[in-house]
């Protein structure tokens, strides 16, 4: 079984950075997308609020993807070239068959990398 990875690293900054001329606090937040391949795309993501969502993050990163909203959240159908074209096909048009592949959300916590039973829409990042 092939799987793809959508690590976001919860790894968030909570020093307040504040620039010169800025009044308004700032929290960074890492995301590491893995491949199928093996390959690995990272972002540093800033916010202003205390907490956003794995999925704003994802938003926010600047690395394209697609994501189907429902009843329960969102579901991430595709990040860079890799995943399904919703709502062309099934947003979980590569889980069935010999080759499932999925998007799996993981945050990293006291320094392990921890499967999340929520999705990146309903996780909040922050303080």
């Amino acid at each position: 079984m092939q799987k793809l990875s959508l690590i976001l690293l919860a790894l968030v900054l909570a020093v307040g950075l504040i620039q010169p001329g800025q009044a308004q606090e700032s929290n960074r937040a890492g995301l590491v997308v893995r491949y199928g391949d093996g390959s690995v795309q990272t972002a540093c993501v800033r916010f202003p609020e205390e907490q956003i969502t794995g999925l704003d993050m994802l938003a926010r990163s600047g690395i394209p993807y697609i994501a189907q909203q429902g009843g329960i959240g969102a579901a991430v159908c595709k990040i860079g070239n890799e995943g399904c074209d919703y709502p062309a096909e099934d947003c979980f048009c590569k889980r069935d068959g010999p080759r499932s592949i999925f998007w799996s959300y993981h945050t990293l916590v006291e320094g392990s990398w921890r499967f999340s039973n929520l999705g990146a829409a309903n996780v909040l990042e922050g303080r």
